[in-house]
């Protein structure tokens, strides 16, 4: 919509149901704001009062905010997302650096391998400690050791067939660990921030099992993710490091008022832990409502 028709549909809008002045005014001053405005489809089906149409723009003034605090964050990655989902699984993109960019992923590979685990196998408290040394203490030989219960390339196999069905196009798996071959020339495990958060998403949705063993408090003190203790908003998370995947690490932040949630992920850093601890700062930062509500 041409941006004269979009102010005059504004206009008349306010005419007709009589926002008023102030509400003009907003627009006029930002013309984003209408245009993000006409985007959303409830606008024009829900109720258009002022304490409505305010309300709107107020949400694109914190979703602005968050995203003006992550741009300034100087985040110095190869590659970051950062990505919001309200209750209802409206998704934005907050931030993003490379975030299609194939990249070795190291342990985060472990997610998916305790995804095929909670599919296919019986879990028994043998099992279960191996899950846990795997997601908490990020242990090679724990996930080596689940995926020898099977035939080790039938397990690889149902890996890269569990990436196809949830839509990771531009994922692949040669081991369970993460861990680089031995001949630098050799496939590594692969991903995209942009597939992760696919996987991310899929976890939440249907085996959260596997973040609550990430974010239990209880074993924080063996977790190789030293910000769960530091942030309460933390609901699940996977950290990561090969020499040629760098310092990784995906985090899932809750808002437990909103019921928002915040996945971010870091790969190929320095430092994941304080690049992490920027995006959530800035998540969180004193022109954005606090992440704990």
């Amino acid at each position: 919509m041409g941006k004269i028709k979009v102010l005059s549909l504004v206009i008349v809008l306010s005419m007709v149901f009589g926002w008023g002045a102030s509400v003009l005014m907003v627009f006029s001053e930002d013309f984003w704001y209408e245009l993000e405005l006409t985007k959303t489809p409830e606008l024009f089906t829900a109720d258009m009062t002022e304490e409505f149409i305010n309300q709107q723009v107020e949400n694109l003034k914190i979703d602005r905010g968050k995203r003006i605090s992550l741009q300034n964050a100087n985040i110095n990655t190869r590659v970051a997302i950062s990505v919001e989902i309200n209750k209802k699984g409206k998704e934005k993109v907050l931030f993003s650096l490379n975030s299609q960019d194939r990249v070795p992923m190291a342990s985060i590979s472990k997610l998916m391998t305790a995804l095929v685990v909670f599919d296919n196998y019986d879990l028994n408290i043998s099992t279960q400690k191996l899950i846990n040394a795997m997601l908490i203490e990020s242990n090679n030989n724990a996930a080596d050791s689940l995926a020898g219960l099977i035939d080790y390339d039938d397990f690889i196999n149902s890996m890269n067939d569990y990436a196809e069905k949830i839509g990771l196009e531009n994922t692949y798996f040669v081991n369970p660990t993460g861990l680089e071959p031995d001949d630098p020339e050799k496939v590594k495990n692969y991903s995209t921030a942009e597939d992760l958060v696919k996987l991310a998403k899929y976890i939440l949705k249907n085996q959260p099992k596997i973040f609550e063993i990430t974010a239990d408090r209880k074993f924080a003190y063996m977790s190789t993710n030293k910000l769960l203790t530091k942030y309460p908003e933390i609901i699940g998370g996977k950290t990561g490091y090969s020499p040629a995947a760098g310092e990784c690490l995906l985090i899932v932040l809750e808002n437990p008022g909103t019921g928002t949630r915040f996945i971010n992920i870091v790969l190929g850093a320095r430092d994941r832990f304080l690049e992490m601890t920027k995006i959530i700062n800035a998540l969180n930062s004193p022109t954005n409502p606090p992440l704990g509500g």
